[in-house]
């Protein structure tokens, strides 16, 4: 054989048994096996949780731990759901931060984390836990999400937009991405583009509110948003009763939206009874109505 062929077969073999220099903490040199139903990656079971909100789900998949890693990471996130199921978030975001430093570079670890800064209240801490989320793993559908909610609220529009358009990307049914983009579109003056997102909108918080995982809370908000996307393409009868079933359902913003699409329509008799609802509502310090001046919607 001659020399470098044998040096061409030496070099290939010791690609082959080499580790990789770079690969990820804890992931294992031979092929990955599916982890067991509701285990791994970060996710406990995938169970609800009390308040209805859901542990963040894989969207790919991430490194594998030793199996005492993993086993120790698993309890951790067990422990962190049931803290937050009992509404201690303090404790959870404790046990949370213990199972992102087992497990630096997981995705949904980072996510954990930054649900329990939500539910302090912490926005700016949040903020940082869903950037490391999504630095991770860009498909994260929960980090993608509350990074373009969280910029949002902060009024930080553009990188929101950039967001709002990544969940559209990664989680093409979550309707809020549609809802978000249709109303910038339409506040830049492209109605076309305007109204073909809130259709699209309004389709697809019908096929969502059809699941039964949404809980009863997020159910009354996305019917309070779905009534805005049908108003806006001209359904407005449908709009006025997904009002009336999101002020059912105990939505307090849905009083003010619809007593301000009746005003909208010089629906004022309607209106005014409306306002006289709403007033509770005006007095709890939400917005008023556009139409309104003074807390006098009708002279």
């Amino acid at each position: 054989m001659r020399p470098a062929a044998l040096s061409l077969l030496l070099l290939v073999a010791l690609c082959t048994v080499t580790p990789n220099s770079n690969a990820q903490p804890y992931a294992a040199w031979q092929k990955p096996r599916r982890p067991p139903r509701g285990r791994g990656s970060g996710v406990n079971s995938g169970r609800r949780r009390s308040d209805g909100s859901s542990p963040p789900r894989p969207s790919h998949r991430e490194p594998r731990a030793s199996p005492a890693v993993e086993r120790k990471y698993n309890e951790l996130v067990n422990v962190g759901n049931g803290l937050l199921d009992q509404g201690k978030a303090e404790a959870a975001l404790e046990i949370f931060q213990q199972a992102a430093a087992l497990a630096p570079t997981s995705s949904n670890a980072h996510a954990n984390v930054g649900v329990c800064h939500l539910r302090l209240s912490q926005t700016d801490e949040a903020l940082v836990a869903f950037a490391e989320s999504e630095k991770f793993n860009p498909r994260q559908v929960l980090a993608v999400l509350k990074l373009a909610q969280l910029l949002d609220n902060a009024g930080r529009t553009k990188e929101a937009k950039r967001y709002f358009a990544r969940l559209m990307e990664v989680d093409p049914s979550d309707p809020r991405s549609y809802f978000k983009l249709a109303h910038w579109a339409d506040q830049a003056g492209d109605s076309r583009k305007a109204s073909q997102l809130y259709g699209q909108c309004v389709d697809r918080f019908h096929a969502r509110l059809k699941r039964d995982t949404v809980d009863t809370a997020q159910r009354a908000h996305f019917l309070e948003m779905l009534a805005r996307c049908q108003a806006k393409v001209g359904r407005v009868e449908e709009a006025l009763a997904s009002y009336d079933e999101a002020i059912a359902a105990g939505d307090t913003q849905a009083l003010i939206s619809k007593a301000d699409e009746l005003g909208n329509h010089d629906r004022m008799l309607e209106a005014a009874t409306m306002y006289e609802k709403v007033r509770p509502a005006f007095e709890q310090g939400l917005s008023k109505p556009k139409w309104c001046e003074n807390g006098v919607c009708l002279q």
